[in-house]
C-alpha cells in the first residue's frame, strides 16, 4: 500500500513542497546510529585487539629450525701486502693463513745465509 502524495507532505512539511525539487532541503535528516551492545562493544573490540597482539608475541618465542644450508666462502676482512726492508730468501713464517695480526708484529723471517 502506498502513501499518497498529500500524506507523504504532511509529514514533511508545508516548507519542502513549496520548495523547487532542485534545491537542497532545508532540514537536514538526522541519522543517530547506536551500536548493538552499548559500551561493551568497545570493550570487546579492545580485547580482540589485545589478543591478535598477544598471540603475535608468543609466535617469536615458539622455536623452529634454522639450518644454513649450501657452500660457503669466507673471505679476510682486509688484504695487506707485507714488503721487506732488504732482499732475501723468507726462512720462517710465524702465522698461518686466515689468522688476525695486528699491526708491529713479527710475520716472517729472512735466511741470513749471505753474510754467514
Amino acid at each position: 500500500m502506498q502513501p499518497s502524495a498529500k500524506s507523504v507532505l504532511e509529514r514533511h512539511g508545508a516548507k519542502a513542497a513549496a520548495q523547487p525539487s532542485s534545491a537542497p532541503p532545508t532540514q537536514k535528516p538526522v541519522w543517530k546510529v547506536t551500536p548493538s551492545g552499548g559500551g561493551d562493544d568497545v570493550g570487546r573490540r579492545r580485547r580482540i585487539k589485545y589478543a591478535i597482539l598477544i598471540a603475535f608475541v608468543l609466535c617469536l618465542f615458539i622455536p623452529y629450525p634454522f639450518h644454513v644450508g649450501g657452500t660457503a666462502e669466507v673471505l679476510p676482512a682486509q688484504r695487506v701486502i707485507l714488503n721487506a726492508q732488504m732482499e732475501g730468501m723468507v726462512e720462517d713464517i710465524f702465522f698461518d693463513s686466515g689468522d688476525f695480526v695486528s699491526a708491529g708484529t713479527r710475520s716472517a723471517q729472512i735466511a741470513d745465509h749471505r753474510q754467514v
